[in-house]
């Protein structure tokens, strides 16, 4: 089991735009609200950052760009409060 969430992990780190990262840059989380199907991207700056789940499987992806994740139709993820 440990190994089958290792591998997860991995993959999730690793997955952006549809591809395996090459670029250890690539830290903009682009994330699918599974209630709602809204598309938000999530830059390490933002307050939520760290507690944004991430699910390959749900089609979150990593970007490298802001202009990368809004030319495939993300939105930038609106502030707490």
């Amino acid at each position: 089991m440990m190994i089958f969430a290792a591998v997860a992990v991995a993959l999730s780190l690793a997955v952006f735009s549809g591809g395996l990262a090459t670029n250890s840059d690539c830290v903009i989380k682009g994330n699918v609200d599974v209630l709602t199907g809204e598309r938000s991207y999530y830059l390490p700056r933002h307050p939520k950052y760290h507690r944004i789940n991430f699910d390959i499987w749900n089609g979150d992806r990593w970007f490298c760009t802001i202009a990368q994740a809004r030319d495939a139709g993300w939105q930038p993820a609106k502030a707490p409060g």
